[in-house]
């Protein structure tokens, strides 16, 4: 089965420090995901949600106050490789 797939659509772009987005991706392959990473991390904490079908699984941001304000990269990961990565800016 091939990697998975983030499709842009409903993304947010955008958060400030102190959010919590609770996420649902959209794309392709995404029940075979097992992890989601965020770089650089520091002060966001993310966590992997449940597949409601293979396009579509939820996922949970939280964004700490201290989090660096910037460009940040969201992506999924599986046994078949990394998905494409999205972009999230933390604003102040």
């Amino acid at each position: 089965m091939p990697r998975p797939i983030l499709r842009e659509d409903g993304w947010p772009g955008q958060a400030f420090q102190g959010d919590q987005l609770n996420l649902i991706f959209q794309g392709y392959n995404l029940a075979q995901a097992t992890a989601i990473s965020v770089r650089p991390a520091k002060g966001i904490v993310a966590e992997l949600g449940e597949a409601t079908s293979d396009s579509e699984r939820t996922a949970t941001l939280k964004i700490s106050f201290d989090a660096y304000p910037g460009d940040k990269r969201v992506w999924l990961e599986s046994p078949e490789g990394e998905s494409n990565q999205l972009l999230l800016i933390v604003l102040m």
